[in-house]
């Protein structure tokens, strides 16, 4: 009897029988801030910003300048050029927006559109005739965020983004601080481009006002000081500004939206399931890391940690699981016998079609404010989705490595000259992540290097969120030990220098709740980080990278003067 067949059995009876158990949530080891404390001030007050006195702040309640209602608002006075817009305009600004996502994304109705009108997510009301009013908007503030690494030098060019992340909410304020309502699967980030601020800031004077966030003048706890001056800087950034020679006059860049409950399938149980399981991968992820120089050893930790759950997403778990066996299972036979290379295009095939049965979809969008209101647009550094196993994706991975390894790569200039992208991308499978593995039928993976796969996928707008972060990070260095190593005999050996190099490389994200950065279901806590990715907040993370770059910028702004 073949490998193959031998494999196909094995995989079935492990999916018939591998019982249901649990484990102890490990969310807390996910997440736990580890950043350096030469670091932590700059990252809490100066880069990205959740503290409990800024999300709880009257500012940020209903309606009020800080809230999702009242960023929007401005943007509706920027789009009609008015000091003040009526609450029919302010109407009309928001639903033009909405539309655009209903026809394709029926669950916004839902959960947005009507909550917001009526006041609960009811598809059968008359959510059409309804006033949208500012005050009644279902998001809470979830962080304010400067982001220096988009800033080239200190003296001219781009200057940087600051941006606003909102949560939707399972209910309406109505008297309430946002900041009390839990949370549901979207955020809609508002992206403000420093540059079209109507200021003559450089991009160094923008990193020394925002480095004073930091100041020892300022209150270590976020008291008044510190609010007034955090204050002065929302109101600079998101006011429209009737003098400004911007068109629109004011500085944002885009809005994105990261969201599941569009998705005809999206129930907020599933949604807590997928949760689960994403910290279950992750976790077996981090466990296969961890035991770098005993790769069996992380292997079998990781098979007995996977957390299989009830219902409809079983499936798509024990297939995972079975992957992990197989590997096992190959690991411990005698000799070196051939691994089979159609193998990993079987299974990846197969888990993809179940997740497709199964899971929502995650879509992520982007508006930019223009003439007629706020219209969807291409979303930046995202190939077409069709193209996943190409060979227009190969190559241009290929002939792209050195820049996407060192980060160098524009690839919404490259991606869009080639014609790469497309203006509105299909829904993202999670449980899909960018392969290279079935080329012009070759059952080989032609982008041979896995750190350029992995750099590749982090540098991609659904790569970074969803199809190659955490969750399937384990599922990419299953695929590339099936796949790289020749024969069983060296199975080990190639995972152990694998598993190093992710080890030193820090190749896979960790994202929190599977897709975001910064989650909409967590509490933050009061220190505002329990609902923070742990790749932002570890030692090494982001943010001590932006720190590393406002400072480059502040340190730049002398050299302006000569």
């Amino acid at each position: 009897m073949s490998l193959v067949k031998n494999l196909s059995i094995s995989i079935a009876s492990l999916f018939a029988v591998f019982p249901r158990t649990g484990r102890a949530d490990v969310r807390s080891e996910l997440l736990r801030p580890d950043l350096r404390e030469a670091d932590e001030i700059f990252a809490e007050r100066s880069l990205l910003m959740s503290h409990s006195r800024i999300l709880r702040h009257p500012k940020a309640g209903a309606g009020e300048p800080w809230s999702f209602g009242g960023v929007m608002k401005e943007l509706a006075r920027a789009h009609f050029r008015k000091k003040d817009v009526s609450a029919e305009e302010f109407n009309a600004f928001v639903r033009q927006w909405l539309q655009s996502f209903e026809s394709q994304r029926p669950g916004i109705r839902t959960h947005l559109t009507c909550l917001w009108a009526l006041g609960k997510a009811d598809p059968k009301g008359d959510c059409n005739t309804v006033l949208l009013r500012p005050e009644n908007a279902p998001f809470k503030l979830l962080a304010a965020n400067y982001r220096p690494d988009f800033a080239k030098e200190s003296c001219e060019g781009e200057a940087g983004e600051f941006r606003l992340t909102y949560g939707l909410t399972l209910d309406v304020p109505r008297g309430r601080h946002p900041a009390d309502l839990p949370g549901e699967e979207m955020t809609l980030i508002f992206e403000y481009d420093l540059a079209k601020v109507n200021s003559p800031l450089r991009p160094g004077d923008w990193a020394m006002s925002f480095e004073k966030l930091s100041s020892p003048d300022l209150c270590s706890d976020f008291c008044g000081s510190y609010l007034q001056q955090f204050d002065r800087i929302m109101e600079r950034v998101t006011q429209y500004d009737p003098s400004s020679s911007q068109n629109p006059p004011i500085a944002l860049g885009q809005l994105r939206s990261n969201e599941l409950v569009g998705d005809p399938l999206f129930t907020p149980a599933l949604s807590a399931s997928l949760r689960a399981i994403a910290d279950s991968l992750s976790q077996c992820y981090l466990d296969l890391v961890r035991s770098a120089e005993n790769p069996l050893l992380g292997l079998q930790v990781c098979s007995k940690n996977i957390v299989v759950p009830a219902g409809p997403t079983a499936q798509a778990v024990h297939l995972i699981k079975n992957v992990v066996d197989t590997v096992i299972t190959l690991a411990q036979k005698p000799g070196a016998l051939p691994i089979p290379k159609n193998l990993v295009s079987i299974l990846t095939e197969v888990l993809a079609g179940v997740s497709n049965r199964i899971f929502p979809r995650w879509e992520m969008r982007e508006a930019e404010l223009n003439s007629f209101g706020l219209q969807g647009r291409m979303t930046k550094d995202t190939p077409d989705l069709r193209l996943n196993n190409s060979v227009q994706l190969r190559d241009f991975v290929n002939q792209h490595e050195v820049a996407i390894l060192d980060g160098s790569v524009n690839l919404n200039l490259e991606m869009d000259r080639l014609g790469l992208q497309r203006d509105f991308q299909p829904l993202v499978n999670p449980f899909d992540p960018w392969r290279f593995n079935k080329v012009a039928g070759l059952s080989t993976d032609m982008v041979q290097d896995a750190r350029l796969r992995s750099k590749f996928a982090q540098l991609t707008c659904g790569g970074c969120h969803a199809t190659q972060a955490g969750t399937n990070g384990l599922l990419s260095v299953l695929t590339d030990i099936l796949t790289h190593a020749p024969h069983t005999g060296e199975l080990l050996a190639y995972a152990n220098t694998l598993l190093q190099e992710h080890k030193a490389a820090d190749l896979h994200l960790e994202n929190i709740d599977a897709f975001y950065m910064i989650s909409p279901i967590r509490n933050p806590g009061f220190a505002g980080q329990a609902h923070l990715a742990r790749f932002l907040t570890k030692d090494g993370g982001d943010l001590d990278k932006r720190a590393v770059k406002m400072l480059e910028l502040v340190d730049g702004v002398g050299a302006c003067r000569l």
